[in-house]
């Protein structure tokens, strides 16, 4: 079973805390009866990122939704930055249709084999680099890389890069934010509490809970 949380923050709204939803033979359905665009082609997806931007940031898990955009769409173009293949940083483009999708890991501690020190960037900096607005969207995933280290090492990254979300919604309110939660995964008693993904998620919830305005239970 895969589980993962997808939390939409503005400021100064409701919160909601009902499933929006569930996946059912690779495909999204709505509870509330709401028409929903599935994005199973090339020509799909490129209709909805048209006009956008859209920035990655955090660890493998959010590498690979680069990799399965530029898989799926064809007419997304990689560019070449010269990059490492597991830290890049990365980018594509589609001219023709104003597309833009980055992706940048992030900063130590992390367990990738290399990490050139030119290319060591912290989520909270490159938010605060973000210009946002109705046509921005930002997806942040961090959790794995943490899990070996004292519980206070992620909560006082997660505690910067939440004050950086605030900065970024209130200068650009309109910037679509989401924040990818980690995978839970059967864990021996042993290990709960030292590389426990459960963990991570519910100090994960806990520090972004106040800016949800909807939270989208995924379960297939």
């Amino acid at each position: 079973m895969f589980i993962f949380l997808i939390f939409f923050l503005t400021l100064g709204r409701g919160v909601i805390t009902q499933p929006a939803g569930y996946y059912y033979q690779g495909i999204w359905r709505a509870l509330d009866g709401s028409t929903v665009h599935q994005l199973t082609n090339n020509s799909a997806i490129s209709q909805c990122l048209s006009g956008k931007v859209l920035h990655l940031y955090g660890d493998s898990t959010i590498r690979q939704w680069f990799e399965y955009l530029i898989s799926a769409a064809p007419d997304l173009k990689k560019f070449d930055l010269k990059s490492l293949t597991q830290t890049g940083p990365f980018m594509a483009l589609n001219y023709a249709k104003n597309i833009l999708v980055t992706f940048r890991c992030h900063a130590p501690p992390i367990r990738f084999g290399h990490l050139p020190i030119s290319q060591i960037r912290y989520i909270a900096n490159e938010l605060d680099g973000v210009v946002g607005g109705e046509n921005t969207a930002v997806v942040i995933g961090v959790w794995s890389h943490f899990s070996t280290f004292p519980v206070e090492v992620y909560i006082r990254r997660l505690l910067t890069i939440r004050r950086a979300v605030e900065r970024l919604l209130t200068r650009a309110p309109g910037t679509l934010v989401i924040i990818r939660t980690a995978n839970p995964k059967a864990l021996i008693a042993l290990f709960v509490f030292l590389y426990s993904n459960f963990l991570s998620y519910l100090v994960l919830r806990g520090l972004f809970f106040r800016l949800l305005r909807y939270v989208d239970e995924v379960t297939n």
